[in-house]
């Protein structure tokens, strides 16, 4: 679902006619503007997600595992690789 909402966002930055080297047409600040503010949902939607995860944890193993999974998947190099225990 997230990467569905990149891809397409992705598409209608590039797909838009414009002059990214313009200083009079305001399309391109316009456009990369509404890319930027799809990163900030991402990252609160990421961020509850974290959230919630911990506190569903009851014990600390159940937190360890959480931080555990999200190193796997930031170090991962871009995979969303997690790892299930």
């Amino acid at each position: 679902m997230v990467y569905e909402e990149y891809q397409d966002a992705y598409r209608k930055l590039t797909d838009t006619t414009m002059d990214c080297l313009s200083t009079e047409d305001q399309i391109f600040a316009t456009q990369l503007a509404e890319f930027m503010k799809l990163f900030e949902e991402f990252d609160n939607r990421m961020s509850t997600i974290i959230l919630k995860a911990f506190q569903m944890s009851n014990t600390t193993l159940g937190a360890f595992k959480v931080g555990l999974s999200l190193l796997i998947v930031s170090s991962s190099n871009g995979r969303m690789n997690l790892i299930q225990f």
